[in-house]
């Protein structure tokens, strides 16, 4: 095998290595944005349906994340139990808030939350700084999943076919 024939393998095989990786890759962003399309809905339902209850604060952690490039270089969370009013299930819950909203709760103190009744696993605490996903990024995800999925994986799959054709394969003569 020739110098010239290893590097159009080498090509080959570095065109087909990128087309898995953005196959993959649109994948991963379709299935991100179809799952933060489902919880967009669910908190859009537990916004009008839900039930409004009494929680109790039992920790709060804050995260550490300096190197985001943020003027406060803490997360800050609630974490709290609540009681369903149907079947008493307890049910724990954390939500990240801003530091205002972080500083007016003590642990152990009763705090208003509003959760699904038929899925509880959705609540949210009711102060004003309710969950807000963004219609925007969710559309955005599946967007550049199915550049990944169909347009990149086009070009890739127009280079490989380019580099089959280039590739000539002597006949052996006997």
């Amino acid at each position: 095998m020739n110098k010239l024939s290893s590097i159009k393998i080498s090509n080959l095989l570095f065109n087909l290595f990128l087309f898995i990786f953005f196959t993959l890759t649109g994948v991963n962003f379709i299935s991100m944005g179809l799952k933060s399309i489902n919880t967009f809905n669910m908190f859009t339902k537990l916004e009008e349906d839900g039930t409004i209850h009494k929680g109790i604060v039992i920790e709060k952690p804050k995260k550490d994340i300096r190197g985001v490039d943020m003027a406060d270089s803490f997360a800050y969370f609630i974490k709290y139990s609540f009681n369903t009013l149907d079947k008493n299930e307890q049910f724990i819950n954390q939500v990240e808030v801003r530091k205002e909203i972080f500083d007016q709760y003590s642990l152990g103190l009763p705090i208003n939350i509003k959760y699904l009744p038929e899925n509880p696993i959705y609540s949210d605490l009711i102060n004003g700084d309710e969950a807000k996903l963004h219609n925007y990024q969710m559309y955005f995800q599946i967007i550049i999943g199915i550049i990944c999925i169909i347009f990149v994986p086009i070009i890739y799959t127009i280079k490989i076919i380019k580099y089959i054709k280039s590739y000539k394969v002597n006949p052996i003569i006997t």
